[in-house]
C-alpha cells in the first residue's frame, strides 16, 4: 500500500508505529519481520531488531536467533537477556512458522503488558517503573470489553486464550448469526 505521502508504508502498521511515536514508547525494540520497516521509518535513529530485507541479516540471524526466538520461549529469555527489549511489536493476523510461540508467552506473562491492540498489530512493553504510565493507562487485559469482536476473536485464537475466544464467538453470533467467520470457526 501507499500512503498519501507517497512512501509505502501500511496504513496497518502506521496506526500502531503512530501510537509509538505520540506515546514515546522506547526501545530496544522487538519487532517481526513484517513490521520492521514502517518502525524503522518513524523511530530512526533508533534500530529495529528486524525489518525485511533479509539480505541485510547474515543467515545467522535468521538460524540461530530470530526463528529459535520466536518458536521457542525459553531461547527468547537466555536472548532478551543480551538484547533486554523494552517493547514489542509484532503483526499478529498472518499465520507464522511453529505458530505465536513468543506471542502467547509474552502476552500471558506477568513480565510483559499489553498496551495496543489493533485488527492487525499488537504492542506489548516490559513491566518496568518507566512503563508504568503507558501500562496504567492502556493495559488491555482478556477480560476487556467486546468491541471490535473481530479482531479480539482473531488475537484470542493466536494467543491461546481459548475460553475467551468462545465468548467473543457467542457474542459475534448474537450480534450476527449469518456472520461466514462464525461457520468457519463453530
Amino acid at each position: 500500500l501507499i500512503n498519501k505521502d507517497g512512501f509505502g508504508i501500511s496504513s496497518q502498521r502506521s496506526t500502531v508505529v503512530d501510537f509509538i511515536v505520540s506515546h514515546n514508547v522506547g526501545g530496544p525494540f522487538y519487532n517481526d519481520f513484517e513490521t520492521g520497516d514502517a518502525l524503522s521509518y518513524r523511530i530512526y535513529p533508533q534500530l529495529v531488531f528486524v525489518d525485511s530485507r533479509p539480505e541485510a541479516y547474515p543467515a545467522s540471524f535468521f538460524q540461530s536467533v530470530y526463528t529459535p526466538m520466536q518458536d521457542d520461549p525459553r531461547i527468547f529469555e537466555k536472548l532478551d537477556a543480551t538484547y533486554n527489549f523494552n517493547a514489542f511489536l509484532i503483526l499478529y493476523i498472518i499465520d507464522v512458522p511453529g505458530g505465536h510461540s513468543l506471542l502467547r508467552y509474552l502476552v500471558n506473562s506477568s513480565n510483559f503488558k499489553l498496551i495496543y491492540l489493533d485488527q492487525y498489530n499488537v504492542l506489548l512493553v516490559r513491566d518496568t517503573p518507566a512503563n508504568k504510565e503507558l501500562i496504567d493507562r492502556y493495559f488491555i487485559d482478556k477480560d476487556g470489553s467486546l468491541e471490535d469482536l473481530f479482531h479480539k476473536f482473531l488475537f484470542f485464537d493466536k494467543v491461546g486464550w481459548r475460553r475467551d475466544e468462545e465468548v467473543v464467538l457467542a457474542a459475534m453470533r448474537k450480534s450476527d448469526p449469518e456472520l461466514c467467520v462464525l461457520k468457519k470457526y463453530l
